[in-house]
């Protein structure tokens, strides 16, 4: 019987869950706040508990804890995109491979998608924009890995935005990002595949070929369905 509530309760979450990601995505859009088809309630939020792996078909890692991020492909007057370099802060003596990645953060709690995006991008790079200068989110991303220690359900949406190249300022980035931030790099889709084709990991996957796509919404493009990405 506990079981079967367990999992009852699982999979009540995850429905609620798979709501509030696509009423948090809907309430982004220009018309829904143009026309505040999305009335005056408080935005839902996440229904948070632990699930234990054996019933996430995730292997045995250890307890799985769900994330939300804004993400941003931002683009400068070229078309390259602002990538930044990591690696995970757990592994310590320089055994963490390094990733790039694109700027971007944890959704906080009562935060809209665009109000994160604009609040993780001035924190990473200096750079303040108003969270409705945002595009998007044009594309999502779910994906599972490991980080600092933790298991995590990443569920990423994207905003695009462009601006003229600039050199990207630390001093406001989290004690976290510190450790684990280790430069930057503006790429276009050769400098993408030329990362990629030396062994590097570059998320997300698919980026180098949606940079195009990306540079039509900034250019004016309306934006389509969300579409879900690598």
């Amino acid at each position: 019987e506990l079981a079967d509530a367990e999992a009852r309760v699982v999979l009540a979450r995850r429905f609620h869950n798979d709501a509030v990601r696509d009423t948090l995505a809907l309430a982004e859009r220009p018309l829904v706040r143009l026309f505040h088809l999305g009335g005056t309630a408080a935005l839902p939020s996440y229904f948070e508990i632990v699930e234990r792996p054996h019933a996430l078909a995730h292997g045995d890692h250890g307890v799985l804890n769900h994330r939300t991020s804004a993400r941003i492909v931002l683009l400068d007057d070229t078309g390259a995109v602002l990538l930044l370099c990591g690696s995970d802060p757990a592994l310590a003596g320089g055994r963490a491979p390094k990733w790039w990645f694109t700027v971007g953060g944890e959704v906080q709690q009562g935060e809209r998608l665009a109000e994160a995006a604009a609040r993780e991008l001035a924190e990473e790079t200096g750079l303040r924009v108003e969270p409705a200068e945002m595009i998007g989110p044009v594309w999502r991303r779910d994906e599972v890995f490991e980080f600092n220690g933790s298991l995590i359900d990443s569920e990423e949406f994207y905003f695009v935005y462009r601006t003229q190249r600039f050199e990207p300022s630390r001093t406001g980035r989290t004690e976290l990002e510190h450790s684990y931030i280790h430069g930057h790099r503006w790429c276009d889709a050769a400098d993408i595949a030329q990362l990629v084709a030396a062994g590097e990991t570059v998320y997300p996957m698919q980026l180098s070929g949606l940079l195009t796509d990306a540079a039509a919404l900034a250019g004016g493009r309306t934006p389509g369905p969300l579409l879900s990405i690598r």
